[in-house]
Parts: structure tokens; C-alpha cells; sequence
């Protein structure tokens, strides 16, 4: 079997989409499962749009996702330089040789004018300097007129592609760089990619690259196709379902092991009904074969639930390392050995990393006398006079345990026929200055006795 290389070939004009970082997975998955390389280029042709602050993100979060390559502009590789800006001048000789072999041709049409084929000047042998004078000039490859482009995809199989729908179509700029499928072509075929992993709305330009590999009598890699990701309205992932960026999944306190295994799960299965992998584990069971034909959709209720299962699944040492680094990013000093001991009561409610600091932070620092009022007051206008009762009874407990604590509470809240919510809610909010916190009496309990009090105190 041929070395298994692949790529994945983005370009940085912002950031990585859900769907682009699915086909990163993809790609590095296939690579990983049959000992191949996976490979990083930067598809910055277009200097408008592109930038270098985003090429250095896009490799940023690739990495944070733990998808680093094994070649790319950043660590480098036999097939040097990964960046297309960086490859002109293997671009420009194979354009010179094309137009001395009259296998592209240059255009004075207007680009976007022409429909299919360029009748008026494909035969005209022009110049460049001889088609500028009539108009702006494009270079054009000389498209078989009567022909079909069979693509074998790994996954959907024949697809055939009439030749008639493609046209004679722009490989270059008059300033002689390159357009994306004549570069992408020259850049897959001088890496040995093996195998090229991408979205189904890449087939036209699959065909008209294809068209592009036999011209230039050049081995063909295979493909692969991958459906589309959608939103839950069935329509394409898109900003119209929100900001849909892997970074912003990151801000929003998701775990890279989370975003990988849902972005797995959207269109392959194990053929089972188990859904929390590892990457390790997904590369083990990965098969082109068990992918599947038809859209999925990506609900981000779903991946909150991945997210959860997985910050579950954490060791309380890495727990804990990442605590400990969201409370000093809020300025709350916290020692180890109280985290530890807040882990057991926390790490089945976590359902973000942003849940940590509204979660536990309370514990290592007061929460603002102001604020809190001004929350008990939106909850209830009767809940300061019902935590003064609490105090005393507070004030009456020997047995500071968590048992302790819930038995002589809940028998006095029985007396005093309160309902949970009009008594819980009120102490939570007075000691930890919102709405969130671990179970209340556990709550209670570490934050100890005499702190409990001076809390109610200072907002009663």
C-alpha cells in the first residue's frame, strides 16, 4: 500500500469553523490509523483576505485540539515551505511550461463573463502582453470540450462530472499567482499526498483538478468526500446558527477532548451504541468505511452533554491543575489541598470550565455585599427576614458534618413550613453571591461555621 499521507489545507481568514476542524480530525484520524503522515499547509494565496495573525491562530488551535501535524509551516518537513505565498516560484515554472505546451491560454475576457468555454480566445495563442492590451487578462486552462471526469471517491464511489459544467476555467492571475485549484494541484502532487479529505462541496473542484492531474501527466490521489455539517434547522453550519469557531468553543470553557469526540460523532460510529472516546481510541476504530453518506447535524445541546462527560471523566490532578488556573485568572488565591476536597462535591455539576469559577470561587473569596443584596432581592423580598431565623438556628449546630448540618436544617425547615426553594435558595445566594454552588449542605460545610455566619451577617 501507497505511504498514507494527507493534508489539511485551510485558509487564514478567520477562525476555524466546527466544520473545517471536523475534516482536520478526519484527516488526522486516517493518517493515525494507517501509520501515515498528516501533513499542515496554509492556503494563503489570496492576500486580501489572508493574514499572518491567522495562520499563526489556526495553528494554535489545531494544537490546542491536539491535532498537531507532522509537517507544517511552524515545525517544518522534507516538503518545505507549507505556506502557498512561500511557493510561487514552483508555481510560475509549471504556468510557463503549460502555456509553451498551449494547455492554458491567456484571456482578455472578463472574468465572470465567460459561461463555460472560452470560444472567442482559447485558440488565440495570445501573450500576455498581447491580451492585456485588449482588456484585463486571466490565464485559463483549455478544458477537454467533450468529455467526462470519473471521480472514484473512497466513500461515495463513482461520481462522474460532465466537463461541459466546468469550462475553460482561470488557473492564474495577470500577476501570475495562482488560483486555488491550480495551486492546491501542484501542491498535493510535489508533497505525495496520498489521499485528499474534504468536504462533498469540493467536488467541482475535485473534477476540474483531476482535469488539471492528467493534463500535466501526474498521478491522481485518491478522494474522499465528506458530508456537509449542519445546524439543527438542517440548513449548513453557518453564522446564521451563531458563532460556530472552535475558539469560541474554547471561551465558552469546553475541553478540547470534548469538542474532538463530538466532532467524531458527527458522521462516524463505532457500529455500537457507545459515544465518549478518546482521540486515541477513535484512531484505533477509525475506518473510511464507517463513515457515513449523509449529512449530520451538530446540536449544541449535544456537546454541552460531551463536555460534561468528559470534564467527568478528568483525573482530580488535572482537575485540579485547571481550577486552580481559571481561580488565579479571576485573581482567587486558592491552596491545593482545598481544591481536592472541593472536587468530590463539584466534578459531577461541572458541565463547562466556566461553571469553576461561579462554582468555587466563593469558597476562597467573598462574594460583593452589594451584589448579593441586590440578588436576594430579585429572588425574594421576604428572603432577609427568613435567612435571620436560618442564623439563629445556624448559630445552634454542634455537629458541623454534612449530616449534621442537613439534619438539624431540615427539621427546622420542616417547622417552620418553609418549602425548600424559599429557604435554600435565599442561604445559597447570601453565601455564595449567585445561584450556583455545589449541593447547599456540603456547601456549608466546607465553607465552615463561622464563615457561614459572617456571610449571613454581613447581608442581613
Amino acid at each position: 500500500m501507497t505511504s498514507v499521507r494527507v493534508r489539511f489545507a485551510p485558509s487564514p481568514s478567520g477562525n476555524l469553523h466546527l466544520g473545517n476542524a471536523r475534516t482536520a480530525l478526519f484527516n488526522w484520524l486516517f493518517a493515525k490509523s494507517n501509520n501515515g503522515k498528516f501533513i499542515l499547509r496554509i492556503e494563503d494565496t489570496d492576500s486580501e483576505r489572508s493574514s499572518e495573525k491567522h495562520s499563526q491562530a489556526l495553528m494554535d488551535i489545531l494544537e490546542w485540539l491536539d491535532l498537531k501535524p507532522d509537517e507544517s509551516p511552524r515545525y517544518g518537513g522534507a516538503y518545505k515551505p507549507y505556506k502557498q505565498s512561500e511557493r510561487n516560484h514552483i508555481y510560475s515554472e509549471i504556468i510557463k511550461k503549460m502555456i509553451l505546451e498551449k494547455k492554458a491560454f491567456w484571456s482578455p475576457a472578463e472574468m465572470g463573463k465567460v459561461k463555460r468555454f472560452d470560444n472567442e480566445w482559447r485558440d488565440a495563442n495570445l501573450s500576455k502582453e498581447e491580451a492585456e492590451k485588449i482588456g484585463p487578462s486571466a490565464l485559463r486552462f483549455k478544458s477537454a470540450k467533450a468529455d467526462r471526469v470519473e471521480i472514484n471517491d473512497l466513500l461515495k464511489g463513482k461520481i462522474k462530472v460532465n466537463t461541459k459544467q466546468i469550462g475553460d476555467f482561470v488557473i492564474s492571475r495577470n500577476d501570475m499567482k495562482p488560483l486555488y485549484n491550480f495551486a492546491c494541484v501542484i501542491d498535493d502532487h510535489s508533497m505525495n499526498i496520498s489521499h485528499v479529505i474534504r468536504g462533498e462541496d469540493h467536488l467541482t473542484n475535485t473534477a476540474k483538478q483531476i482535469q488539471l492531474y492528467k493534463t500535466l501527466g501526474w498521478k491522481i490521489p485518491q478522494f474522499i468526500h465528506l458530508p456537509l455539517v449542519m445546524g439543527p434547522d438542517g440548513s449548513p453550519l453557518s453564522k446564521r446558527h451563531g458563532d460556530v469557531s472552535v475558539e469560541k468553543f474554547k471561551e465558552q470553557g469546553f475541553l478540547p477532548e470534548s469538542i474532538i469526540n463530538a466532532l467524531a460523532m458527527l458522521g462516524w460510529g463505532p457500529g455500537d451504541d457507545k459515544e465518549i472516546f478518546s482521540k486515541e481510541e477513535i484512531s484505533k476504530l477509525f475506518e473510511i468505511k464507517k463513515l457515513n453518506i449523509s449529512p449530520s447535524k451538530f446540536f449544541p445541546k449535544k456537546l454541552n452533554w460531551f463536555n460534561g462527560q468528559h470534564i467527568r471523566k478528568l483525573s482530580k490532578e488535572k482537575l485540579q491543575a485547571i481550577i486552580s488556573k481559571k481561580l488565579e485568572e479571576n485573581n482567587i488565591k486558592a491552596k491545593r489541598e482545598a481544591i481536592f476536597d472541593l472536587i468530590d462535591v463539584t466534578q459531577e455539576r461541572l458541565r463547562s470550565l466556566n461553571d469553576i469559577v461561579p462554582m468555587i470561587g466563593f469558597f476562597f473569596k467573598r462574594p460583593e455585599i452589594k451584589k448579593t443584596k441586590e440578588n436576594l432581592k430579585n429572588f425574594d423580598s421576604d428572603s432577609l427576614k427568613r435567612l435571620q431565623k436560618l442564623m439563629k438556628e445556624i448559630e445552634t449546630i454542634n455537629e458541623w458534618t454534612v449530616k449534621g448540618i442537613e439534619t438539624k436544617l431540615e427539621s427546622w425547615r420542616l417547622e417552620q413550613n418553609y418549602q425548600p426553594k424559599q429557604i435554600w435558595q435565599p442561604l445559597r445566594i447570601a453565601i455564595s453571591g449567585g445561584k450556583v454552588s455545589p449541593p447547599i449542605f456540603e456547601t456549608l460545610y466546607f465553607l465552615e461555621k463561622k464563615e457561614t455566619i459572617t456571610r449571613i451577617q454581613n447581608i442581613i
